[in-house]
């Protein structure tokens, strides 16, 4: 009975997610997050190259 009841309840938050989020599903948006964090990790590392490229030309000056 509990896990029905615990079933119903996140059931309930799903819906509530997906209503929230403009219909988005519960997949479409870990998706979507997914995509982001690779996008930051991406920006992330392009980042710390451009610091050390610049960190060496500052160096050689």
């Amino acid at each position: 009975m509990a896990d029905s009841t615990a079933r119903d309840r996140d059931a309930l938050a799903d819906r509530e997610l997906e209503q929230a989020s403009g219909g988005m599903s519960i997949d479409e948006i870990r998706d979507l997050t997914d995509s982001y964090r690779n996008f930051l990790e991406h920006a992330n590392n392009a980042a710390k190259t451009a610091s050390a490229l610049l960190k060496d030309q500052a160096q050689r000056l």
